[in-house]
């Protein structure tokens, strides 16, 4: 009995605490309490943090602001990818529009050709002089060698560049020999091959040649003879003979 006239009196302080807590009423009652509670959580410690979901990324503000909290919508996401295409495609145009710089000659009208963006390429050019009988083997060969490591990878960059610059000019190393009958040696000519795919010239260090009919002329203009294109697998075999090494199979020196 003493245990539940303990209980009835408990009862009644906590129902007589719940009538003083429900009697203090807010000032504006008319307000939800949600929203009063929210006020009262602002007064006191300031406005909430603000977030912004993207697709790449979540930013977090220290200044509370509505629209900082708008979702981001599919149609505003494809208009923003629309914009950066239609600038993608108008920096291309004003691209193309721009002088690209003289055009290099086409290749059908070009009787020594030479593909100015091989970087690993050996090019061969036999050139016989003029009044020189075919029976005495008595030529030039001219060898336009593969770029050094550094070189080709500058190459990359003539590749990036052909949007706005063409590519119509290049400077090759160069080996110089010399075949009269069964001698074969090593000229004393040194220097570098000097490409011009617009003029259709080639700039050698002792004489001039155009590409365009394969003629072989003199530093100072004067024709002397006539050179064209060896295939490369018969240019290493030329230079393995004059070295004593026969040419592997499959393979070039």
């Amino acid at each position: 009995m003493a245990v539940w006239a303990s209980m009835q009196k408990l009862s009644v302080v906590f129902a007589g605490a719940t009538k003083v807590t429900g009697a203090r009423e807010h000032p504006d009652s008319s307000k939800p309490a949600t929203n009063v509670q929210k006020e009262e959580f602002e007064a006191i410690f300031g406005p909430p943090l603000s977030a912004r979901y993207t697709l790449l990324s979540l930013k977090v503000d220290l200044v509370g602001s509505p629209d900082r909290n708008r979702r981001v919508t599919l149609p505003r996401l494809v208009r923003s990818t629309r914009l950066g295409s239609a600038t993608l495609v108008a920096a291309l145009l004003l691209l193309a529009g721009c002088d690209r710089g003289p055009a290099p000659l086409p290749s059908e009208s070009l009787q020594i050709r030479i593909n100015l963006l091989c970087s690993t390429c050996d090019d061969f050019l036999r050139c016989d002089a003029l009044g020189v009988t075919p029976d005495t083997e008595s030529y030039r060969l001219y060898r336009l060698r593969e770029k050094s490591f550094w070189a080709q990878i500058a190459t990359i960059w003539d590749y990036l560049i052909q949007l706005v610059r063409r590519k119509t000019t290049d400077v090759r190393p160069l080996s110089v020999y010399e075949n009269q009958g069964e001698l074969r040696r090593v000229s004393d000519v040194v220097g570098k091959a000097r490409i011009d795919a617009a003029a259709g010239l080639l700039q050698l260090p002792d004489s001039t040649i155009d590409m365009r009919n394969g003629e072989w002329r003199t530093s100072t203009g004067e024709l002397q003879g006539q050179c064209r294109t060896l295939p490369r697998r018969e240019g290493y075999a030329w230079v393995r003979a004059m070295l004593g090494r026969e040419l592997p199979a499959g393979r070039a020196p």
